[in-house]
């Protein structure tokens, strides 16, 4: 009966989209860049916190939208340089395998083998500081390219999925998979609850996502437009809370809650039930779920964070009709939203709380000759960071900045700020197109294009100072546990590692070949990387991936 559901429901979103008829005979035009001189933009006064309250439980469901492809230039078929790795720093050991996890308390990783084109499918653990190959599982050990594996919080155990039962035992429900636990030397592998996890038609994209402690995992599936999150007991193989949405996307974690958009932009979560919860029960919890009800006409909400240590989300809310945005805080227990910003359109807190980084798409009020250079995309508003003290309710630091927007759709935007903090919170990490200068008020300025002359700023949270700028390729710098380093692409395309500790102290791990290397993880204490890259084939289906771990000096 739910898949007859999930098919209609595909059927319907299908129709509307090609009833649209706005994806073809569009063109692609070079974007036109401003310019006009850098100019500083005057910060949004911060409102009050407004409290508006929110209907319970609300089914005023939304309009679908109608959300159109957008066209792209072909790529040339240009040959990737040779990999050569670093003067500074060479790989300690290379694998035919991939990275899986590294242990969360020691130096530990899992790696697998379960990729196209590998006959000999296993998983091994390799420890520091010699690396040696740890056989983890059995000679029958079977797995398909989908493939995830995660270590439960107190390193003790492994989990993983297995490959589609040959036959599944119930035909009116989603299909179903097979997800394995096993012991950190690789004893007592077995299946959690044979064939009854459930998951997306074709399983295409199963995730392990985060934990809700020791024992309960969170995991998410999609195929297609239709997603699913569930919240798992391990040991018993039992749920405790389930969702689905086709359409929309599930949001992120919370070990009280499941979250999701759907295809109306409307907003909801599932919250974590006290008792095991079965199949015949999802109809009776999708009665429970508390919506969020669109207010003020802005009709389209999107969950982007969770307070830290509350039951409180960061929710962005837009109105396609005048492009009006705005971030609120949704308190879940009482459902009642408070608007934290006008204007905003992303992010994200810092780990301990204190700080709220966002973006706003601010309209431009200045003269003609006056206006800064804006994005091609959004050629009516700039984009402004802001660093928002919780605790002092006072913003502390405001830019320009550089932000992707990845719908690429004024009336519909999907914002990635693009910042990150690191885990102590004491660092703040984002972008700008071209370097950050000043002005006499020590007013930080920049232009907002789009162009490959991007820098990286590291921002000190604890002085109020921008300690250092590195030009940069626009990708997420990844942190060390301990805060001590962040892993970044250079402009050459190196991933690089920078020491915050150490000044501009910065190591390339490449010389050439850089774009072939990706997916870099720090061990539990910062000591190693590990990094998965191909040294043969430029195109996806020739790819020969390897691992390769650093000791980081």
């Amino acid at each position: 009966m739910l898949r007859i559901f999930y098919y209609l429901l595909i059927g319907i979103a299908a129709l509307e989209f090609l009833i649209s008829g706005c994806a073809a005979n569009t063109t692609v035009s070079k974007p036109k860049i401003s310019d006009s001189p850098t100019t500083s933009v005057q910060t949004p006064t911060l409102r009050a916190t407004t409290i508006i309250p929110v209907t319970p439980n609300s089914t005023n469901f939304l309009t679908p939208i109608n959300i159109c492809a957008t066209p792209t230039i072909p790529p040339t078929n240009t040959p990737i340089p040779h990999l050569v790795w670093g003067n500074e720093v060479e790989p300690l050991k290379v694998f035919d395998l991939l990275a899986g996890k590294w242990s969360p308390v020691d130096n530990k990783l899992i790696l697998h083998s379960c990729f196209r084109g590998q006959d000999n499918k296993r998983i091994v653990r390799i420890d520091a500081p010699e690396f040696t190959e740890i056989k983890m599982s059995s000679d029958d050990f079977n797995c398909y390219d989908y493939f995830d594996m995660a270590w439960t919080p107190d390193g003790q155990q492994i989990i993983y999925t297995g490959p589609p039962p040959k036959d599944y035992p119930d035909p009116d429900r989603f299909e179903t998979m097979d997800v394995w636990l096993m012991g950190r030397n690789g004893e007592d592998a077995h299946p959690i609850k044979p064939g009854k996890i459930m998951a997306g038609l074709y399983s295409s994209s199963f995730e392990l996502t985060d934990w809700a402690d020791n024992h309960t995992v969170i995991y998410k599936d999609h195929s297609g437009t239709f997603e699913i999150a569930a919240i798992l007991d391990i040991t018993t193989g039992e749920y405790y809370s389930w969702l689905a949405t086709t359409g929309g996307s599930v949001g992120p974690s919370h070990p009280k809650y499941l979250t999701a958009s759907g295809l109306g932009g409307f907003t909801w979560v599932m919250k974590r039930s006290e008792t095991p919860v079965t199949t015949k029960s999802l109809e009776k919890m999708s009665k429970e779920a508390i919506f969020l009800k669109a207010t003020n006409k802005l009709t389209f909400t999107w969950v982007l964070d969770w307070l830290p240590g509350t039951e409180q989300a960061l929710i962005f809310e837009n109105n396609p009709d005048n492009l009006e945005t705005r971030l609120s805080l949704w308190n879940v227990n009482q459902n009642i939203l408070s608007i934290l910003a006008p204007h905003g359109v992303d992010g994200q807190f810092s780990p301990n709380g204190h700080f709220l980084v966002y973006i706003t798409r601010d309209p431009i009020q200045l003269e003609e000759k006056d206006k800064p250079a804006i994005s091609p995309q959004q050629t009516d508003f700039v984009h402004q960071l802001h660093l928002f003290d919780m605790a002092k309710q006072q913003l502390t630091f405001s830019t320009l900045v550089t932000v992707a927007n990845e719908s690429h759709q004024p009336k519909y935007p999907f914002y990635h700020s693009l910042t990150t903090f690191s885990p102590d919170s004491r660092y703040l990490t984002f972008f700008t197109s071209n370097e950050l200068t000043f002005d006499g008020q020590d007013v930080a300025l920049a232009k907002d294009i789009t162009d490959d002359n991007f820098y990286l700023h590291i921002f000190d949270t604890t002085n109020g100072e921008i300690v250092s700028s590195t030009p940069s390729r626009l990708e997420v710098p990844i942190w060390s546990p301990n805060s001590y380093r962040f892993i970044f692409r250079d402009q050459l395309d190196s991933l690089t590692i920078f020491s915050v500790m150490n000044g501009d102290s910065k190591i390339p791990l490449t010389q050439s070949g850089g774009i072939r290397v990706e997916n870099p993880q720090w061990s539990f204490d910062g000591s190693y990387l590990s990094v998965r890259f191909y040294a043969k084939g430029n195109v996806p289906w020739e790819r020969e991936f390897q691992t390769a771990i650093f000791q980081v000096p």
